[in-house]
Formats: structure tokens, C-alpha cells, sequence
């Protein structure tokens, strides 16, 4: 059995992670609008985490984050959590491929290694990591000043020194210019006994979610080992490798507080990179209660389609604002009535909010759903480009 999560933590971090994403000061009715929290219960976890220092506040009652925040902020990098998240990744494909690899960024116009790995094997290069990287002759190089601005990419050209180290070296700037033009198509760069006799390197960047080069991952080996069939297999395990680490560090899931909670052990939302993928949502409020179900005095139970599907829809806006995003960017819906009667009723509630231009939709019948006041229950995807 999973252990409890403690929702006191999480809200704690649901009100920091608005502060993060907002770049003024807000107000107790703010914060409560974007966590989905009750006015009340706000103001409590922002006296808290006032006390702490987490938070601070300015004129006017609007709140920031404190000088606590900060402080943490130093004792740890995204470098840190970086290699942190990755270097597992990185083992995993040093395994599989039998070769040197490793995990690079871009800072101070030079390469830092953040992680390696290297083979058991007994013949294999052990890259110098403490010096200067050629950036002219490396494949990690090639990718990162492929991915820069073109005015940028030209200012780092102007600095390079284009020194011959072996007879592959790209040794001017014209040929070097062509050479990051053939990485940007191609989507991976490659340094064949340019940077040293008899050893190939191999390279793709890993992009943030803006769809920026942030680190590259490289693969090096002995020439004699890089066939063109090699070649093809190190290209795929990479390519593999850094779908696998864009995943670790840019899947966020949320269970919003201010909402029912899932019946189950999964998120509200999950946004992968662009995409967010919404849980089925229904009418159902955090009282257990469900919108468009009246209890009349003699026990029966009216069930009301229309408002169902409006508190369904509704909901699922929420979770978007949760991630900075609104209905517009749904790009598909699916929706399950227990009753295809209510389909009139149904398409009618939802043209209030989306016309022929929204996403697409699939909408059937289902025998039942969680609970019997439930006549509807939606989940989506969203496309949320950077």
C-alpha cells in the first residue's frame, strides 16, 4: 500500500509554486483563484509560511516569496538536480551500449560535464573532463552552438581558434558553419577523429520544455568500433536515452486541493513537455456532493444533464488555470453518459462553451459510472506550446 501523501505539504508547495510562476506580488484572493483554495485556508498557509520566511509580505497585503526561498535556492543548482534526475539514464545507456557516455551543458560559452559513465570493457576513452572542450571539434560542441541565435551562434564563431588537432579538425569558419547547418537538419552532431585519432564521438541535445537545447548527451567509442550499423543503433539507444531524460525532469502531475479528490491513486492533470492529459473530471465537488443533483424532501434524487456537463467542463478549466492554461487549448475531449438521452441536452450545454473550432470529441455510453448522482464524466488533452 502506497504511503498517504501529506496534503498540508502539498498545498504548502501549490501556493510557492504560484509565487514561481507569477513574476508581481499577489494577494491572499489571487493566490486562493489560481490554487483553487478557500480564502480562509489561504490566508492560514500564507501567515504560516510568512513566519517561516517562505513568504514575505509588501504594501498593500500583496505577498512574495521570502528571502527563505532564496536561501535554498543556494544551496542547491539546477545543475544539481539535473544530474540528480539523469545520471541513472546515463548508466542505463552506458550499459547498453558498452561505450563512454556523457552529459553535458552549455555555460560560460564552455562545456560542462554534469554526468559520465564508462564501460567495464577494457579498451574504451576516459575523456578529460576537467579541461577546456574544443568546441570546433567536438560533437557536444556542434550541438550546442547549432542551437544558438544566429547573431549569437556568429559571436562565438568570431572567438573560436580553429586549431588543427588531428587531419579532420574543421580548421575555418566556413566549413565549421556548414557543419552546423548539417547538425541542426539532421538532429544529432558527430566528430570523427576530429577531436583525436581513433576516437568518434556522437551527440544529441535534450530540449527544455520552450523546446531549447539545455544539455546534450554524447556517446563516445573507438572508430574502429562506429560502423555504419553501429552508428544507426547508437543514433536510436540515444535518441531513446534523451526522450527518456526529457520525460524524468519535465513530467509534472497535480492533484489540485481545491478540488474532489481523484477516486484512485493517480494526478488531476499530467503535463509532459506541451501536453497535458486531464483525468476523467466530473460534476463532482470536494464535498463528495454533485452539481446538478437535487435531493428532494421525500429522498428523491433530480439529476440535471445540463448543469452537470457545465460543472464538468468547468472543473476541467480549473485544472488548466492549475497549469497556467484555459479550454481553448484542449485538443480533444471524450465524454461517457450513462444515459445517450442526455446527448441533446449534453451538446447543447457544451456549445455554451466550445464551438466547431474547439477540440476534437468522442462522446458514448457507459453502463455506469463511480457514483450514482455521476451522469457524465469528461477527460481531455491539451496542447500547451511554450
Amino acid at each position: 500500500m502506497a504511503t498517504p501523501k501529506n496534503t498540508s505539504v502539498i498545498k504548502a508547495f501549490e501556493i510557492l509554486n504560484v509565487f514561481s510562476r507569477n513574476n508581481g506580488a499577489l494577494t491572499a484572493p489571487e493566490v486562493a483563484k489560481a490554487t483553487g483554495l478557500n480564502l480562509s485556508t489561504t490566508h492560514r498557509f500564507l501567515l504560516t509560511l510568512e513566519n517561516l520566511g517562505a513568504v514575505a509580505r509588501s504594501p498593500g497585503n500583496r505577498y512574495h516569496l521570502g528571502m527563505m526561498v532564496a536561501e535554498l535556492g543556494k544551496k542547491v543548482t539546477k545543475r544539481d538536480v539535473f544530474a540528480e534526475r539523469a545520471s541513472g539514464h546515463v548508466k542505463k545507456l552506458c550499459d547498453r551500449l558498452d561505450e563512454t557516455i556523457s552529459l553535458a551543458t552549455f555555460e560560460d560559452e564552455r562545456i560542462q560535464f554534469v554526468a559520465w559513465a564508462e564501460p567495464k570493457r577494457p579498451l574504451f576513452f576516459h575523456l578529460r573532463r576537467d579541461e577546456p572542450l574544443p568546441l570546433h571539434a567536438s560533437s557536444l560542441g556542434k550541438i550546442f552552438l547549432a542551437a544558438l541565435p544566429t547573431v549569437a551562434r556568429e559571436e562565438m564563431i568570431s572567438k573560436l581558434v580553429f586549431t588543427k588537432l588531428t587531419q579532420n579538425t574543421l580548421d575555418n569558419a566556413v566549413s565549421f558553419r556548414r557543419e552546423l547547418q548539417e547538425v541542426s537538419k539532421a538532429g544529432f552532431a558527430r566528430d570523427s577523429q576530429e577531436l583525436e585519432e581513433g576516437l568518434d564521438c556522437v551527440a544529441m541535445p535534450i530540449l527544455d520544455t520552450d523546446g531549447n537545447v539545455f544539455a546534450a548527451l554524447s556517446v563516445s567509442a573507438p572508430s574502429s568500433r562506429i560502423s555504419r550499423s553501429v552508428l544507426s543503433q547508437i543514433k536510436e539507444a540515444l535518441s531513446s536515452t534523451v526522450s527518456d531524460i526529457q520525460k524524468a525532469l519535465f513530467i509534472e502531475n497535480k492533484i489540485l486541493p481545491g478540488k474532489a479528490k481523484p477516486k484512485g491513486s493517480f494526478p488531476h492533470v499530467k503535463r509532459v513537455g506541451d501536453f497535458a492529459f486531464i483525468s476523467g473530471t466530473s460534476a463532482r465537488n470536494p464535498d463528495e456532493s454533485f452539481a446538478g443533483a437535487t435531493v428532494r424532501r421525500n429522498g428523491e434524487v433530480v439529476l440535471d444533464i445540463t448543469k452537470q456537463t457545465s460543472a464538468t467542463i468547468q472543473n476541467i478549466a480549473d485544472i488548466l488555470a492549475s497549469i497556467g492554461a484555459e479550454l481553448s487549448h484542449l485538443v480533444e475531449l471524450e465524454a461517457y453518459l450513462v444515459d445517450m438521452n442526455d446527448y441533446d441536452a449534453f451538446n447543447a450545454a457544451y456549445e455554451q462553451f466550445f464551438g466547431a473550432d474547439g477540440p476534437t470529441r468522442t462522446t458514448v455510453s457507459v453502463e455506469a459510472l463511480p457514483h450514482p448522482h455521476q451522469l457524465i464524466m469528461v477527460k481531455a488533452t491539451a496542447y500547451i506550446p511554450s
